[in-house]
């Protein structure tokens, strides 16, 4: 599943004060909010629910970053009257050692910063200072002799770390045999502060253990993590004859097609053979039911690295098209279709298929909707298309947050439409009402018109909900309805 980042918050709401920030995400299959759980490499381990509302939120542009278990974590914080940085972990501690912070307002934030880049002889000056700051009182000694006896034990950890990590490079080294060798490997891979000797040890694993490709793909996709450039120039010809011969014995291995964008995002143009290569997949892949967003993301590279080539373009369009329409692909598998046919240089052809599509294949997808949005804003009011449309939105079982978005780009092309206000008030009645979008529907509603059932719906939906701009303004809407029907009831939250 993938997390797509939605903001930051801070613990407290001390606004002006340095400090580190809680990065939070959202996911299409769910409307509720994740954090996400950092294991001691700063990889994604899983993500916890969240509620952002609870600290406070930053007003910040975050980067647009996406998120799985697994991937290395986003870390996020901020300096006193500066604006949030938000990265890759790895970046964030790089940044961090490159950054003054003797002097900061928050000797706390310095304490914490220096422990993660690991100067642990800064920590002891900043230590002195938060406890000046604290005062002389029995807490701040005993808060002082705590952190200074953790960084005691940090260091002795850190001498018993190191040798222990020579010890297990030894044990690697003599026997590739070993039959959790890979796995031992990436635990040291992910840990490991310096590793040009775990590089020579794993591009040696895959050149000379002999191992299935299944197993060598583990260590040369943990490799590949790096950019090739930082790798040895013999990575490019041992992924190179990887791929050959997973080709032979396992085409369809989900290493693959990574392995092949790696190489080819690092080069400047394709061979033919790395063309070939890509289109296989592309074909093998559909025809197994694997189409995921690398293979969107296969087809995407093919038409960048070959710009000109025509026969690239129609080949990745026409089955793109012919896998698609044929209706036999899951639903996950919908959305990178979809992606390279908008990619086509031919717009209109591709708008073409999707109206074809949309019209004869209603699925409930994210898929269904991006292509829907897309052929409607180059179509406008084209009467079919709504009411494919119209009947969709009725159709929906009301726990699709992303209704709205049809229910509104219909509104703006459909012009008045009863029959459009009535699908948003029956959907209102049967909804998820967790969903952010719930009550912006609700208010748009009741914006239209009185309906007992959806501001009795309303009412209670407020009395637990938190107070946002959309709860207020419906509070605000049910008050005026309920002073010109002559009543005084009106939705409360309870606290």
């Amino acid at each position: 599943m993938i997390y797509d980042l939605a903001g930051v918050a801070r613990l407290g709401d001390e606004a002006d004060a340095s400090a580190f920030l809680i990065p939070f995400f959202r996911t299409r299959a769910s409307n509720q909010i994740f954090a996400q759980d950092l294991d001691e490499a700063r990889r994604i381990a899983r993500f916890l629910v969240f509620d952002p509302f609870l600290y406070t939120v930053l007003n910040a542009n975050v980067p647009k970053l996406s998120r799985e278990i697994g991937d290395m974590g986003v870390m996020a914080f901020v300096r006193r009257g500066q604006s949030p940085v938000v990265g890759d972990a790895r970046e964030i501690v790089a940044e961090l050692r490159v950054t003054k912070l003797s002097g900061d307002q928050s000797p706390f934030f310095e304490i914490d910063a220096y422990r993660l880049t690991g100067q642990t002889e800064r920590v002891r000056g900043a230590l002195r200072r938060a406890r000046r700051a604290l005062g002389d009182g029995p807490i701040a000694a005993r808060w002082s002799a705590t952190e200074a006896a953790l960084i005691a034990a940090s260091r002795s950890r850190s001498d018993e770390g190191a040798e222990l990590h020579t010890r297990e490079i030894d044990v690697l080294a003599a026997d590739f045999g070993l039959k959790d060798w890979p796995k031992r490997w990436l635990a040291l891979w992910n840990k490991a502060p310096v590793r040009d000797r775990l590089i020579d040890l794993g591009l040696n694993y895959i050149e000379r253990s002999g191992q299935p490709v299944s197993m060598t793909a583990r260590v040369l996709m943990g490799l590949l993590r790096r950019p090739l450039q930082k790798l040895p120039s013999r990575t490019v010809d041992l992924a190179d004859l990887w791929m050959e011969a997973c080709a032979r014995v396992q085409p369809t291995h989900t290493s693959y097609p990574r392995v092949w964008r790696a190489i080819a995002q690092s080069s400047d143009s394709l061979s033919d053979e790395m063309v070939r290569r890509g289109l296989e997949y592309l074909g093998e892949a559909a025809a197994a039911g694997r189409v995921t967003a690398v293979w969107a993301s296969v087809a995407a590279t093919l038409r960048q690295k070959r710009p000109g080539d025509d026969q690239v373009a129609e080949d990745i369009f026409q089955l793109a098209r012919k896998v698609l329409t044929s209706g036999r692909m899951p639903t996950l598998a919908q959305r990178p279709l979809v992606k390279a046919l908008l990619a086509d240089r031919d717009h209109w052809r591709a708008i073409r298929v999707l109206q074809d599509w949309v019209t004869n294949d209603t699925s409930h997808s994210n898929a269904w909707i991006d292509a829907f949005l897309t052929v409607l804003e180059a179509r406008g009011s084209d009467a079919e298309l709504l009411s494919v449309g119209l009947t969709w939105l009725e159709e929906d079982t009301g726990q699709l947050r992303r209704w709205k978005q049809v229910y509104e780009a219909i509104d703006a092309h459909a012009g008045p439409a009863p029959s459009l206000h009535v699908a948003a008030r029956d959907w209102v009645l049967r909804a998820n009402r967790q969903m952010l979008t719930w009550p912006e529907v609700v208010l748009d509603v009741l914006t239209r018109d009185r309906d007992p059932a959806v501001e009795a719906a309303a009412r209670e939906w407020l009395l637990y909900a938190s107070p946002t701009p959309t709860s207020l303004a419906l509070e605000q809407r049910l008050a005026w309805l309920s002073r010109n029907d002559g009543t005084v009831e009106s939705g409360t939250r309870k606290p």
